[in-house]
């Protein structure tokens, strides 16, 4: 297999993970986080089991998030090594889903974390952080 096909196949693996945690993303957004943004902040942590969102980060999250963030950096880095039309977008997607991981790491994954405990915390806080 020549440099060429490593990265089609590196390409290939990049979009087809991108569209897996698309489309769970998108899944979650319209029906699971209904079932548990709208409750009152002292049953934020049931309402979270109930809807599946913390089973769903320990058995799906957990197994598609970081292949996705190193494929995206494997996919910046071969993109910034190669020519051709499609170099500019395809460095531009892998950079774009490296920043996307980033985020997700140190923003999101410990903020799901903190509204596991959200009965124990300050309703404002909870309510806040629901609403972001």
């Amino acid at each position: 297999m020549n440099r060429h096909q490593e990265g089609e196949v590196l390409l290939w693996l990049f979009v087809i993970w991108v569209g897996i945690q698309f489309g769970a993303g998108l899944y979650e957004k319209q029906i699971v986080v209904p079932q548990w943004s709208t409750v009152p902040p002292e049953e934020v942590g049931d309402a979270l089991s109930r809807s599946g969102q913390e089973s769903s980060a320990l058995k799906f999250w957990a197994f598609v998030s970081p292949p996705v963030a190193v494929l995206a950096l494997a996919n910046a880095v071969v993109a910034w090594r190669t020519t051709g039309k499609r170099r500019n977008w395809w460095l531009a997607a892998s950079i774009i889903m490296v920043i996307y991981s980033i985020f997700t790491y140190t923003y999101f994954v410990p903020k799901m974390i903190w509204l596991w405990q959200a009965e124990t915390l300050p309703a404002s806080e909870v309510e806040s952080t629901v609403f972001w």
